[in-house]
């Protein structure tokens, strides 16, 4: 709900408010951000400035300016600056006029939430430049969600942006801790924690893509919070490019943070009469720790960011034949697996690299999308025939977004490449990357998959990206391919609905809200060793649903760690996400154990997928739990990393259920009251050895 009292704009949520206040100065400043406070406004402390001598003078510093601007007197990072024709980069704006709308209004180019209530407009005027702001918020009450974006229109004369954040949020000095996910390729998205302190903390990425190094997610908190207690405020960014929060502590200890495109290289020329959209930033609220932050964000992606069409629906039970036989395949063997997959009750084949033009090491081919006639010699419609024959569905890998130096697509268009004149190319993986802000290269990707999807035979892609951007011939140009990349999934999507996408960027690189618009699943990292992983989907889970994250069991030793870990452990962890495998069915010595595996996922996998998630424990003992909806069943994973002798096990809370029901356990006459397994709580029972897991399932006990 929005609503409008006297000198106040008031957005609630079920459990927060977030209150902006005209000040006597005709400013939009920040007054509150919090649990609900009712109709009580409260009153914003003043800070003196030394500039502000006379009681005439007016100051902006240490006031809560909604959207900072550049160059008067507030001298804390501003979330906008522009440099005017004059050569001027001085910016004043003030309130000018508000609209309350019953939904939301969608971006013209970029991924942005689907409307779940009212939003507001609040449009700001420069007193020293023809320039309007409009700043968006939309009310997601039932996930405690605030999304906010602005947009920037040169009404006048022309103008150059060098800074265009997509949210400030000021907070009190309490705010003094912040959590991130930081990593790199296969050890993605771990969690860090930092104390703030006076200066700026930023984290962030410059190399064209949201990246493998840091999330654009953060979370901002206060001493004491856990996973079950204390306030914190969780921040997303629904943007897939280079992106940047910078969080300020000033003087005064108060902290202002700001998300958006990263300014670093950044420049937009807007001539007059255009505008300009930054990406929506997403923020969510939480008195009761990390864990119900993640929740909020969970049912927020799942209900407004996943394609409508896929966000609840059942995903198919998949196997890969990357790590099973990575370049090195024929049809036959192929076939060999699908077959071998198919008996044990695995719904999707899916054909990875390798596939198409001379394509036997990753040093060619990339943009040459003809089969690989060798390897198949009736093509993708001849395996696609005979996969789609044994009652399976069919998948194939892609990496559009990308050229080799070695095809007949750079021979033909070595123009279509980034490159820089007069400097060798710079090459990730033995390969460059097209330029996507031209509009020949644009249709040509849309061609690869109208020639590949039209016939209805694929019916899952993997869309892969195995580099960044390098040699970029601009500033601003990783913004413009970022948006190029949106016009080619807005028309792919538009033409293929019924397909599932799933992303991948060297595994978990581009692991963001913007991709999760149009991928309902995203590889989570290409380190598939369980214990890796339960880092990696622990970290990802911060910000980001099971039902989003890929997990695949795969061979032991593991190919990235060469950790040696048993069946029952890898199916453990990859159970919660969406399920599959990379494995030589041919050569697997548990090959039966599948099928009970297939059978167990399949009776917890809307549990995982659209229930509730809670971290119980981390360290050497993991512990996570995803709840049903109406709390009725549940699913736990426990898993030991290293044995320890002579120990008794901890017994570990559950959380999420009825204190007065009673489950039973993984179907047994075993049961326990939910008060008992959230207040003594469980106690697992590991086999002897290291990287063991149990699982559990509970079942509510029903009423006869």
């Amino acid at each position: 709900m929005i609503r409008k009292t006297e000198n106040y704009f008031i957005l609630e949520t079920k459990n927060t408010q977030y209150i902006l206040e005209i000040d006597a100065e005709n400013k939009l400043v920040q007054n509150y951000y919090g649990a609900k406070i009712n109709d009580y406004i409260p009153n914003r402390s003043h800070v003196c400035s030394f500039f502000c001598v006379e009681k005439n003078e007016k100051s902006d510093e240490g006031k809560n300016i909604e959207y900072p601007t550049f160059g008067h007197t507030d001298f804390r990072t501003p979330a906008f600056s522009c440099e005017l024709p004059d050569g001027s980069c001085v910016t004043d704006f003030e309130y000018s006029d508000y609209k309350i709308l019953d939904k939301k209004r969608s971006l013209e180019i970029m991924p942005c939430a689907r409307s779940g209530g009212e939003s507001l407009i609040i449009t700001l005027k420069c007193k020293n430049a023809p320039i309007r702001i409009e700043l968006m918020y939309a009310v997601y009450e039932d996930c405690d969600v605030i999304v906010k974006n602005a947009a920037i229109f040169a009404d006048g004369e022309d103008i150059l942006i060098d800074t265009a954040f997509s949210q400030s949020l000021s907070l009190s000095p309490e705010y003094d801790n912040v959590c991130y996910l930081a990593g790199a390729w296969a050890r993605e998205r771990h969690v860090q924690h930092q104390k703030l302190g006076y200066g700026i903390f930023e984290i962030g990425e410059a190399r064209g893509t949201s990246g493998h190094n840091l999330n654009p997610f953060f979370a901002l908190y206060k001493n004491g919070a856990t996973e079950t207690c204390g306030e914190v405020i969780g921040v997303n960014l629904i943007y897939s490019g280079s992106h940047a929060a910078k969080i300020e502590t000033d003087r005064f200890g108060g902290v202002r943070a700001l998300n958006g495109i990263n300014p670093f290289n950044f420049r937009k020329k807007l001539n007059k009469g255009e505008k300009f959209e930054t990406p929506e930033a997403v923020l969510t609220y939480s008195a009761q720790g990390f864990g119900k932050m993640s929740r909020n964000f969970h049912d927020f992606i799942n209900e407004y960011i996943i394609p409508a069409k896929w966000a609840k629906k059942e995903r198919p039970v998949l196997i890969n034949n990357w790590e099973a036989t990575y370049f090195s395949f024929t049809e036959e063997k192929l076939l060999e697996i699908a077959r071998m997959a198919k008996e044990l009750g695995i719904e999707l084949f899916v054909l990875d690299d390798g596939w198409f033009g001379k394509r036997d090491l990753d040093n060619c081919s990339l943009g040459d999308w003809t089969p690989h006639l060798k390897k198949l010699p009736k093509g993708i419609d001849g395996i696609a025939d005979k996969v789609l024959e044994k009652g399976m569905k069919f998948g194939l890998w892609f990496e559009p977004e990308m050229i080799s130096e070695d095809s007949d697509l750079f021979r033909a268009h070595p123009d279509w490449a980034i490159v820089t004149d007069n400097l060798t190319p710079s090459k990730g993986r033995c390969q460059l990357v097209l330029d996507l802000t031209r509009s020949d290269v644009q249709d040509f990707i849309v061609s690869v998959f109208d020639r590949y999807l039209v016939g209805g035979k694929i019916s899952y892609v993997k869309w892969d990206m195995n580099r960044y951007l390098s040699d970029v011939p601009r500033k601003g140009y990783c913004h413009e391919y970022t948006l190029g990349l949106y016009s080619v999934l807005n028309r792919i999507f538009k033409k293929y609905p019924d397909v599932l996408f799933e992303g991948c960027s060297g595994g978990g690189g581009r692991f963001d809200l913007g991709m999760l618009c149009y991928f309902p699943q995203i590889w989570t990292s290409d380190d598939t060793d369980a214990v890796e992983r339960l880092k990696i989907q622990n970290g990802t889970s911060f910000a980001y649903p099971l039902s989003c994250m890929s997990a695949h069991v795969t061979i032991t030793p593991n190919h990235q760690t060469g950790r040696v870990c048993d069946m029952d452990t890898r199916f453990a962890v990859a159970c919660f996400g969406v399920f599959g495998y990379e494995l030589d069915l041919a050569k697997e010595p548990e090959r039966e154990k599948i099928k009970t595996q297939i059978e167990f996922y399949k009776q917890i996998k809307e549990i995982t997928l659209q229930g509730d998630f809670y971290r119980l424990s981390d360290g050497n003992v993991f512990s996570f739990q995803a709840v049903s909806k109406d709390k009725s069943e549940s699913a736990v994973l426990f898993v030991k990393q290293l044995s320890v002798p002579n120990v008794i096990e901890k017994a570990v809370r559950l959380q999420g259920l009825k204190e007065d029901s009673i489950y039973f356990v993984n179907g047994s006459g075993v049961s326990f009251s939910g008060a008992d397994l959230m207040n003594r709580g469980f106690t697992p029972e590991f086999a002897q050895g290291d990287y063991k897991a149990q699982l559990l399932v509970l079942k509510e006990k029903k009423e006869k």
